[in-house]
């Protein structure tokens, strides 16, 4: 039986680390917790694996340690659809936004066993998410919890919007 690059990956990767690298918490002073307009508050999420890499750690004159690392871009922001209030100041899309939550993660895997860019990026594109969603999740909540804005119950998994890529980009 063929292993798919994904399984490949699977087997020769092992989780090390997830961290958050940035975070930016906005509310807009037009959002008021005690309205009762806020009926029509929409929410819009962003969730793409931006990029991928291998390092390498030398130890002395032992074989170089490798540590394969997928960061991820992810955000949640809530307002008004622009078409229901003509009077507010709306973005290029039409949305009030009222505040957003964002955040970059980096999702840390020792890599156990080789393993071509193929393999890789299939990792870093449809598992990697399922690392780091969890802090996520926990991060958007208590962080609406404590800006008093309307609470998210994130899904339990949302998977990444550009996992059908080929690769995540290389670059910054």
């Amino acid at each position: 039986m063929t292993k798919t690059p994904l399984q490949r990956a699977q087997k020769g990767l092992r989780i090390s680390d997830v961290y958050m690298r940035r975070s930016v918490l906005t509310v807009s002073d037009a959002y008021e917790h005690r309205s009762d307009d806020m009926e029509g508050l929409q929410a819009q999420f962003r969730h793409f694996v931006e990029k991928s890499e291998v390092l390498e750690e030398q130890n002395g004159n032992q074989p170089p340690h490798k540590f394969f690392r997928v960061h991820l871009d992810l955000g949640y922001r809530w307002g008004l659809d622009g078409a229901k209030s003509p009077e507010v100041n709306e973005s290029d899309d039409g949305f009030e936004e009222l505040g957003r939550i964002e955040a970059k993660y980096v999702a840390e895997y020792e890599i156990t066993d080789e393993l071509p860019q193929e393999c890789l990026d299939a990792f870093a594109l449809n598992n990697a998410s399922y690392h780091v969603w969890p802090y996520w999740r926990e991060y958007v909540s208590n962080s609406c919890a404590r800006m008093n804005v309307p609470k998210l119950v994130m899904p339990t998994m949302q998977p990444a919007q550009n996992r059908e890529a080929k690769k995540p980009s290389s670059g910054d």
